[in-house]
């Protein structure tokens, strides 16, 4: 089961936002999510992530397309292309890159054509010929069980792929507030050999990955909280220094956290 916590927030997209539903490999493992954005613009003011690998499909038959996005490290500004209408499928960190055999340094924060990643066929066609999230949904799924199918027949390195991906798990379940020796204790492997897969089959270091992962549980707390307290909030989030906590909130989102619930609708 997907929690919502390993799923990264966006406060700032500006359209319509609707959750398809998870996307599982071929051994019914989940991997990823799905989304349909209609934006106003395909400008998106974002702010860092879980370490999520994103797709991007186009919806319109008279624009078909697709990009991949790396792992954002911190807030800027992505640019979706010209495709206002998209079919987004964000994928749980170092599953990309081991579906794939993709690393996840290779794709940029400001997209790359999928087509220069991997061979993707007709797929951008029938995407954005779709007559529904569902059908499209089913064809992002056959895309993901087929890449599954085949990791098993790579060379060599899988096995480090998995490694890495079930780590990163491991520090989701732990909503960011984990450090690399507990990390080590609970995987048995080196704190050494952890950050060096994190880093190449993720694409962040494990510090900044759980920082991230911590102020995106921060954002959490705060869109289900009706009156938060900012204290007692970044104490659950793993930020046990306020001052620190006030300075990494700005840091990635631009504004302070009393300017941002001031902002929110």
């Amino acid at each position: 089961m997907l929690e919502p916590h390993m799923i990264s927030l966006q406060p700032f997209w500006e359209g319509g936002v609707k959750n398809i539903g998870l996307l599982t490999d071929a051994d019914a493992k989940i991997v990823a999510h799905s989304m349909h954005l209609v934006a106003k613009s395909s400008l998106q003011k974002c702010v860092p992530g879980t370490g999520m690998v994103g797709i991007a499909f186009s919806c319109d038959p008279n624009l078909p397309g697709s990009y991949c996005y790396g792992v954002l490290e911190g807030r800027g500004t992505t640019d979706y292309n010209g495709i206002l209408d998209c079919f987004l499928v964000r994928f749980l960190p170092g599953e990309f890159s081991r579906l794939f055999g993709v690393s996840s340094l290779l794709p940029s924060q400001k997209g790359v054509p999928l087509k220069e990643l991997f061979s993707v066929g007709t797929l951008e066609e029938e995407m954005a010929a779709a007559k529904s999230d569902e059908e499209r949904q089913r064809l992002v799924e056959r895309l993901i069980r087929s890449a599954s199918s085949s990791v098993s027949f790579r060379k060599p390195r899988e096995q480090e792929k998995q490694i890495a991906a079930n780590a990163v798990r491991t520090i989701l379940e732990h909503h960011g507030d984990i450090r690399m020796k507990e990390l080590s204790q609970e995987t048995l492997y080196s704190a050494r050999y952890l950050q060096t897969l994190i880093q190449e089959h993720v694409g962040l270091p494990p510090k900044q990955l759980c920082s991230q992962i911590r102020f995106q549980n921060i954002l959490r707390l705060l869109q289900n909280t009706h009156e938060p307290s900012l204290t007692l909030l970044a104490q659950q989030a793993g930020f046990y220094d306020q001052s620190y906590f006030t300075r990494v909130f700005k840091e990635y989102t631009g504004m302070c956290p009393s300017a941002f619930l001031q902002s929110r609708p």
